[in-house]
């Protein structure tokens, strides 16, 4: 749950926490060796979530944005000092996880999902960065859903990030 939450630009959401621990075959298997509950589907309970988000409440906030209550860490350096202590235990970043979790997501228009990828994609592998942002749909939708100056300032962190010569570039202008 630290790497999720070190990890996202945003925050994560409850719901988003269950779904991305659910798909994560290592936390899976761990989590039914321990639970003393048989569980039918591949679904981590609320109140788990809801408890680990408890312990953590000294060093978490939660904003409203996106259409729902993310959570992220209250100040940089609990931030920094999580993921030092996540990489003291060579405990993976999760990029990767969030990466295929948003990058599943962000074509049904959801807007977290769609500011998150970006992030996630450049942090990931800077080839998936670049083939998101050459990815028309994907420009698309964040021009559909008021996005475009976060599109503009992600393919400028491509180039910034990419250690080769990359061109990419929208003309983008809103049109009345």
């Amino acid at each position: 749950v630290l790497s999720y939450i070190v990890t996202s630009k945003y925050g994560v959401s409850h719901s988003e926490l269950r779904e991305i621990l659910a798909s994560n075959d290592e936390y899976w298997k761990f989590f039914i060796q321990s639970s003393k509950h048989t569980l039918e589907t591949v679904k981590v309970p609320s109140s788990v979530v809801i408890r680990l988000l408890s312990d953590l409440s000294n060093f978490t906030n939660q904003q409203s944005l996106f259409d729902g209550l993310l959570v992220y860490f209250n100040h940089r350096i609990v931030k920094e000092s999580a993921y030092e202590w996540l990489k003291s235990k060579n405990y993976g970043y999760s990029h990767e996880d969030l990466f295929k979790y948003y990058g599943s997501k962000w074509r049904k228009n959801d807007l977290h999902s769609i500011y998150e990828v970006s992030h996630q994609a450049l942090q990931y592998d800077t080839h998936a960065a670049i083939d998101l942002y050459t990815n028309l749909d994907y420009a698309i939708t964040k021009i559909q859903n008021s996005a475009s100056d976060i599109l503009r300032s992600d393919l400028n962190e491509v180039r910034a990030n990419a250690g080769m010569d990359v061109f990419i570039d929208f003309d983008i202008e809103a049109k009345s």
